[in-house]
């Protein structure tokens, strides 16, 4: 009996010995993992997508954040010292950096409307220096807008550009500004649609992403690769341009200094994307196509132009160009944008429920 007694108070003691050394060696362990990560600096490399269980640790923000400048209006005689700074809170839209020599591109709105406009405008650059402005060309068709600046330090970094083609439902993307925040967003729709008319001569498609953000920034993936740009931020969601929208754009401005798009000259219903009921028949031919309509019949189709030269009459359906059909994923305007222009194209039309195939010699938008 006394022996298990002492038995018992030697374990109880081995016990409070092994107990008291795990917690003073766990408290060591607390305290210089404490120690570590509070003293040391935030590290260049940062996980910004995790999906799936995987981190992606490749993504610097520092050096995208090189890449985004922010538009401003030129501050004209400050009265005082505070107001010849500029705070986040004066950029009007931002905007990234397409190549070294001092190409921008960001969004069309009320600002570049006009030159008189653009010479009150001014880039500021993540270094805090301000460029003016020399010059501004405005893809009419996407909303797109190209800035050259006067960049003396040549230290500009053009960011690479993806496949917005390549785009799912719900892939994560981020946006960053040049104070280096970081917004993630999910795609929630892909292929979101204005009017029920629309132009060749307009994109008016806009993929939809969760999430707020600013205006003209750029949307990036895992590969940090530029998917979009937002165009229209409002509540807990923003409207962007698929890059593949402007990106054939890019060559020519590089080229010859200004976009270059191609005029058909009609407006349109996609019949594939919009629901219709059976009265519906009494009025169109066809359940697919692009249907050229106007409620004003003599704005069907632009008088003189290619459309009304090649004998496109209002009423017609446009089944299929060089035989890519018009669907719901791809609509009219889509797949003219992606010809050059002084070419013609081969379009299978359908006039009062037959089928014709009619050749249509595409020219440039002026």
């Amino acid at each position: 009996m006394l022996n298990n007694k002492y038995q018992n108070l030697i374990i109880i003691f081995f016990v409070s010995i092994v107990g008291f050394l795990a917690g003073s060696l766990g408290a060591l362990v607390v305290e210089n993992y404490r120690f570590d990560h509070s003293n040391q600096d935030l590290p260049k490399q940062i996980s910004i997508f995790k999906q799936s269980d995987k981190i992606i640790e490749d993504t610097s923000m520092d050096l995208l954040r090189k890449n985004i400048v922010g538009i401003i209006l030129k501050k004209e005689n400050p009265l005082n010292i505070l107001a010849a700074y500029y705070s986040p809170e004066d950029i009007i839209a931002y905007g990234f950096i397409l190549t070294g020599d001092g190409w921008i591109v960001s969004i069309d709105n009320k600002n570049f409307h006009n030159k008189e406009n653009i010479k009150k405008l001014a880039i500021i650059t993540n270094s805090g220096d301000i460029l003016q402005i020399e010059k501004q060309e405005i893809d009419s068709v996407s909303g797109a807008v190209f800035l050259k600046v006067d960049n003396p330090k040549k230290e500009f970094l053009a960011m690479k550009l993806g496949d917005s083609r390549k785009l799912n439902l719900m892939d994560e993307l981020a946006s960053i500004d040049l104070y280096g925040s970081a917004v993630k967003h999910s795609v929630v729709n892909l292929k979101k649609t204005g009017a029920i008319i629309q132009s060749s001569e307009k994109i008016g498609n806009r993929m939809i992403m969760s999430q707020s953000s600013a205006v003209g920034l750029p949307l990036i993936n895992f590969n940090n690769e530029i998917m979009g740009i937002i165009d229209y931020a409002g509540g807990n969601f923003i409207k962007a341009i698929p890059i593949n929208y402007f990106k054939n754009q890019i060559s020519q401005i590089l080229k010859t200094g200004k976009p270059s798009r191609i005029f058909l000259g009609v407006n349109y219903i996609n019949l594939s994307k919009f629901p219709k009921n059976e009265l519906s028949k009494n009025f169109i031919s066809g359940s697919s196509g692009a249907l050229i309509y106007s409620l004003d019949k003599n704005m069907a189709v632009i008088k003189g132009s290619p459309a009304d030269i090649a004998g496109l009459k209002h009423e017609d359906i446009i089944i299929s160009i060089e035989e890519e059909e018009i669907s719901a994923n791809k609509d009219l305007s889509e797949i003219i944008q992606e010809y050059k222009q002084n070419i013609n194209v081969n379009m299978e039309i359908l006039r009062r429920g037959e089928k014709k195939e009619i050749e249509v010699g595409l020219a440039e938008l002026e």
